[in-house]
């Protein structure tokens, strides 16, 4: 265990019923990837572990699901406003 770990954390990792040799830095993983799951950018990431550049938080960014076919319906309903119709009816 690290010497810098404050005592009543392992009493929480134990409440919590967490392995023997658990590492709070996996906390911080699993908090990454939860958040970038559920549709963080890489800068709220970044601002909630702390991070001093988005560097290091871009090691998160293999989490991201390929989500190419999404981003493009997106930017295709984005585009594709009345207006945008219309001016292609008249070309």
């Amino acid at each position: 265990m690290f010497s810098s770990t404050p005592p009543q954390t392992w009493a929480v990792v134990a409440a919590a019923g967490l392995p023997r040799g658990f590492k709070i830095h996996e906390l911080r993983h699993a908090a990454a990837a939860l958040l970038i799951r559920s549709g963080a950018n890489l800068e709220y990431v970044k601002r909630q572990l702390g991070h001093s550049s988005i560097t290091v938080t871009q090691r998160y960014a293999h989490l991201y699901p390929d989500d190419q076919a999404e981003v493009m319906a997106s930017l295709g309903r984005l585009v594709d406003t009345p207006a945008t119709a219309e001016a292609r009816s008249v070309s």
